[in-house]
Parts: C-alpha cells; structure tokens; sequence
C-alpha cells in the first residue's frame, strides 16, 4: 500500500505539471522565444545600424585592452609599434606609406573599437581581415580634419575604396584629440562608427577573416598615433 501510494503521488505531480505547462500563458512562452530569435537574428545587411551598434556592444567584451601596458597587452612591440606615456604609440616616417601593428589574433565575424588619437602627421585607424602573407587588408584610416576612406588593400597596388568622405560631424578634429572608432564586420557586410555614429555600411567579399591591426598612415610627413582602450566582440 504504501508502494502505491507513492506512485499515487508521482502521477498527480507528473499530471500537475504537465496541466501547469498545458495552460501556461502562451504570452510567457512566447516573449523568451522571442527575446532569443531577436538576439540571433541581428541582420547586418538592413537593420538600423544604430540598433546593430547597441545590441553587439552592450555585450560584455571578448577581449579588453587598455593599452597602456605591454605586460597586460596582447599587441606586441616593435621601433614602430610601442608603449610610452600610457598609450600604444605607432609612427610611420615613409611619405605615402602606412604601418600596421597587428595583435596576431585573427577574427572573421566581430566588432572591434579603439580610441585614436593623432599626435602629429596625417591619419590613424586600423586594419582588419589582414594578412602579413599575401599583403592584404582592408583598410579604415582618419585624417585630422575627420576625412576618412575605407579601401580594399592588395600588394599589386590595385585597391577599390569601398566607404570615403570628406568630414564626419561626429569627429573632433585637429591633434591631440581623441576619437573612438569601432568597426563591425559580419560575413560580407561591414558597418563603420565614430563616436557611437554610424558613417557608413557596405558590402564587400574581398576578405573573409584575417588579423587586426592599429594604423599609422602618412601621406607626407612622420605621423604618429596614440591609441587607448581596445575591445573585440566575437560576433556568432
């Protein structure tokens, strides 16, 4: 008897939960499916680009780094690429020449942000989806006056600029300012941000995963950038 009545109370509680899932308020069931679908299907071709901007950054980074010390940075150093004054420093001296100073970590799908700040010479940014084998990169650069170009960078000098303008209104000019540029790459489409603004999106297969890299470019004279404050976001 006591056998029984256990089971007795096995399949009330069985058949209790199973009336309790049965007539539970579709709404609650609903709302977290929804809540998930919304996270996984962030389109990159045609959502706000605003929206695209908050949800991916409001995650709690893959990779944070300050850059102010090469014993907690996973950017290398190099005479181009250093530390000093508590900030990651690139110069390049060639005119029409750019460096890049790359963290050998490659990412295909993620959104990458920076603080740059042009000490001297012409334009800072980055590179991202790069290859120190075959010489190819996209490249993002900014120049004082908030001019920037995003182009398509190959060895035989043949590079199809994708994004460019002649200010961005969001950008401080001039030197020694800092300006926070974050770059989101998802399969072909790319999205690109100064200052939590967006300034451009496009579409492009030229490069599908590679390294980032901090960018230097001088057009004449020694330029020198200081960088602060990297985060990557692995996007899925």
């Amino acid at each position: 008897m006591t056998i029984a009545f256990v089971l007795v109370i096995i399949v009330s509680m069985s058949t209790g939960s199973l009336l309790t899932y049965l007539f539970m308020p579709r709404g609650q069931v609903t709302q977290a499916s929804s809540s998930d679908t919304s996270q996984k299907s962030l389109n990159y071709a045609s959502d706000d680009p605003q929206i695209i901007y908050t949800s991916v950054t409001s995650k709690t980074p893959t990779r944070v780094d300050p850059l102010n010390d090469i014993s907690t940075s996973y950017w290398g150093n190099t005479p181009s690429c250093s530390f000093k004054n508590g900030s990651f420093h690139v110069v390049e001296t060639k005119a029409r020449y750019f460096d890049s100073c790359t963290s050998e970590m490659i990412y295909s799908n993620f959104a990458f942000q920076v603080e740059v700040n042009i000490l001297q010479g012409n334009a800072g940014g980055m590179t991202f989806r790069g290859s120190g084998r075959t010489h190819t990169y996209y490249v993002w650069r900014v120049d004082t006056t908030g001019a920037y170009r995003l182009i398509v960078y190959n060895k035989s000098g043949t590079s199809p600029v994708l994004l460019e303008g002649a200010h961005i209104p969001y950008f401080k000019s001039r030197y020694n300012q800092k300006n926070q540029l974050t770059v989101i790459a998802y399969n072909s489409d790319i999205l690109l941000y100064v200052n939590q603004h967006n300034i451009g999106r496009v579409k492009d297969t030229s490069y599908t995963s590679g390294y980032i890299g901090l960018l230097s470019y001088n057009s004449s004279d020694t330029t020198e950038i200081s960088f602060t404050n990297a985060k990557t976001w692995i996007l899925s």
